[in-house]
């Protein structure tokens, strides 16, 4: 082989060794960190860990389990429990097996399971919540079914978490209402369309008529500057002294807030066992136009009331005023859905 061929060769090699994937190099630190581990070289495996950066959520979970038998194998208990934590938050349906660790490992590690899986539980099912109400139903759907078994998790029920069965029929009522607009056949022939009215008059600009949408009813139009909503229909109350920023009534020196973004969701999916429903809320409005407060004064549907909650954090307003002062506001909004 000539000088000139060997170095092509050799700078062909070492082009090759970079360009390979992160995941391949960073498989090869894994299993030999694994192959400490399993030597007794449990020092020398942590070392490994620490330079290893989990491309996937496979990779995590192995590192974090094989960092959590590192650490108890040299009595850093607590440390370890931080490596169960990482791995249960990686991937919260992993179980170690009699073939994974002794009975004492897993009797820990079902502790650690205990006390991370309800936080999790919550923080998925927001962030789940939050894909759906940000249209992203497809991404919603998947969050919603990979939370569904955590809640029948025999750890979870050993952590007495509050408000589990709740929290059941919420998450399987989203799981049917991505599964409907997944499949549109399965869903209503005639959607029902949900009638928003509000503590104030109708909007001059649009006529006291209300827009809609495909997918959401909007309330009313932003009005011209010189035409702002005016509480018609409030239910008014004094100022109190407990909270004197806040302003319930409409005397002639307030004026209240003007929608510029109030959507409702439609309810598809949910079946109504009556021929008109309404859904009362109430919601603070700060002196920056969005929403402080949202309260139920009157639910309508397990699974639609979460919908208009967590929609309204999306709502924006111009915010009312006194003497051109922003001020807050409590506006009461219903919503009736007609099947």
């Amino acid at each position: 082989m000539t000088a000139l061929r060997r170095n092509v060769v050799w700078i062909g090699g070492l082009a090759a060794v970079f360009l390979l994937p992160h995941v391949v190099r960073a498989q090869e630190p894994l299993e030999r960190a694994q192959a400490l581990y399993a030597s007794a070289q449990f020092a020398d495996a942590l070392a490994v860990l620490t330079s290893i950066r989990p491309a996937t959520r496979g990779e995590t979970v192995a590192a974090a389990k094989t960092r959590a038998l590192c650490l108890l194998a040299l009595d850093r208990t607590a440390e370890a429990e931080g490596a169960f934590e990482t791995l249960v938050e990686a991937d919260p349906s992993v179980r170690l097996t009699e073939a994974d660790a002794a009975p004492r490992v897993r009797a820990l590690f079902g502790k650690v399971r205990q006390r991370v899986l309800p936080s999790l539980v919550h923080e998925r099912f927001a962030a789940a919540k939050g894909l759906f109400t940000d249209g992203k139903r497809a991404d919603a759907a998947v969050a919603f079914r990979e939370l569904r078994p955590l809640l029948d998790d025999p750890d979870l029920a050993k952590a007495a978490m509050p408000g589990v069965s709740d929290l059941r029929v919420l998450v399987d009522g989203f799981v049917a209402l991505t599964a409907a607009d997944a499949d549109p056949a399965s869903s209503s022939p005639k959607p029902t369309t949900p009638e928003v009215a509000s503590a104030d008059a109708p909007d001059p600009a649009t006529n006291g008529e209300k827009a809609t949408t495909p997918d959401t009813a909007p309330i009313a139009e932003l009005p011209k500057a010189d035409a702002p909503a005016t509480g018609a229909a409030a239910t008014d109350s004094p100022v109190t002294a407990e909270d004197p920023g806040l302003r319930r009534a409409s005397p002639p020196a307030i004026v209240p807030p003007v929608v510029v973004t109030q959507e409702v969701p439609r309810p598809r999916g949910i079946t109504l066992t009556r021929q008109s429903a309404k859904l009362v809320l109430e919601v603070l409005i700060n002196e920056q136009g969005r929403v402080d407060r949202a309260t139920l004064k009157e639910p309508l549907h397990p699974i639609y009331d979460q919908m208009v909650l967590a929609a309204v954090e999306h709502w924006q307003y111009r915010p009312a005023t006194r003497d051109g002062q922003p001020v807050k506001f409590l506006k009461t909004i219903e919503v009736t859905v007609h099947p």
